[in-house]
This record gives structure tokens, sequence and C-alpha cells, in this order.
């Protein structure tokens, strides 16, 4: 099966968190020991690891991902160690370091600039009404603009939307490095992006099924050595709940 090329993450601490990003921001304000996150220990800390993916490649579901790996070594794969489950609510996952909680700025700014994005049904409409040019990808708003300005803009964009009764969906999104992650990862064919916070260096990725929990392994060589962690995105569930949505 063709491997592509994802991103890379560094584990100075030899222990791998993976994530939703989301949750981070569902709980930092909160005890950030809450998020949902599986922990795999024991990984080499003195290299970048790089992070493949693996498209189910036939069928109805073949542009998907089938897995998403961690390469620890390069060895053939003889048995596996299921060790956790990731929790998706927002439709993507993260690779970092367990010491990137302090590091990682989930919702602040960290150049003092902001986007704010719309785009649905009556987006041209409100578009038209506020003097918001459109966008690169089709969508409406003002980007790369100070905080303030996006807040005074943003701000007087939703209450006519409100008052008009318009239909259709906005995003407010502060650069930070969570931003900054999704930034590339929407413009990037394998929809991930790798960019280093502080030290170290993070991959997200969306996991192009949206929502669900999947399954974490580690691979092992025949000597027991582990040879990647591996993320199963594609399942019997992860398969059923896509067939539901798209009914």
């Amino acid at each position: 099966m063709k491997r592509e090329r994802m991103g890379e993450v560094t584990v100075p601490s030899g222990t791998l968190t993976i994530l939703d990003p989301g949750h981070i921001g569902m709980f930092e304000n909160e005890d950030i020991a809450e998020v949902p996150a599986v922990m795999v220990g024991d990984l080499p800390r003195d290299r970048a690891l790089p992070v493949w993916g693996v498209r189910v490649c036939e069928g109805q579901w073949a542009a998907l991902w089938d897995h998403v790996v961690v390469e620890l070594h390069d060895a053939p794969v003889v048995s596996s160690e299921e060790v956790g489950t990731a929790m998706v609510d927002f439709a993507r996952l993260l690779l970092a370091d367990e010491s990137n909680p302090e590091k990682w700025i989930h919702s602040d700014c960290i150049d003092g600039k902001a986007d704010f994005v719309f785009w649905g049904r009556d987006a041209a409409d409100l578009a038209a009404a506020v003097g918001a040019p459109a966008l690169e990808d089709g969508n409406f708003g003002w980007r790369d603009r100070a905080v303030h300005e996006i807040v005074e803009r943003g701000t007087a964009a939703e209450e006519l939307r409100a008052e008009r009764g318009w239909k259709l969906a906005t995003d407010f999104r502060p650069h930070s490095h969570h931003w900054a992650a999704l930034e590339i990862a929407r413009a990037s064919e394998t929809e991930s992006a790798t960019i280093d916070v502080g030290d170290l260096r993070v991959c997200l990725f969306f996991t192009t099924w949206g929502d669900g929990l999947f399954p974490v392994f580690v691979d092992r060589a025949a000597d027991g050595i582990p040879v990647q962690v591996r993320i199963q995105l594609h399942t019997v569930d992860s398969a059923a709940n896509m067939a539901a949505v798209n009914d």
C-alpha cells in the first residue's frame, strides 16, 4: 500500500499524546489533564518521527485514510497491541509530545492578528452589506487584520445576520497555534500540517471520517521492538457512520 508523508513529530519526553485539539479549547480554562488523550511512551527522543498516511484505495471510501502511523523503526510488523482509543469531536487529531499543553496556545493570538470568515446560502448578501471581500477559498470575510478590527467587523456582521435572518456560518479565527496548523492542513493535499510550538514539532491532521472513536495500536517487529504507532481510522464503525451521514 502506498504511503503518503503527512508530516513529523518530535517527542523529547519519550511520550507521544494523540488527541483532538478541539478538546484543548474546551478545557483550556479548566484542568488540561481532563483532555481525553491516548499516551504512548518509550518512543525515540533524539529525532523527528515521520508521520505517514495510507488511504483505503478502493470502494466508496477510497480517498479517505485507512490509517495514519508515526514511524519509529524500519522493520516488518508481526504483531499489534491496542493501547487506547482516540476520541474525536472536531474531525481532527493532533500528535504531540506530552509537554505540548504547556506551550500550545489554542485560542489567543500569537501575532496580534485574527480572521473573520463566513460562508453559506446568504453569505454573498452579507458580504455585500458589510463590504467583506471574497476570499481565495470561495468564502467571504477578512484575514490578517488586527484583533480589535476583526472583533469590530465580525460583531457588526453577526448583528446584521441576526437582524436579517440570513442563513450562513461564521468563524472567528485568532492567530493561535491551532489556527496556524488548520490553515496549512486546509490547503494540504494530505489535509495535514506540521508546525513548531516552542521547541516541539507537532502534527495535526483531519481524520477524513469526521468524528468518532478510533483505536490506537503499537505495531511491533519479531523481536518485540515497536515499529510504529498506528491510528486505525477505517473501521466498521467509522464506515457505518460515514454511510449514515451520506444517506
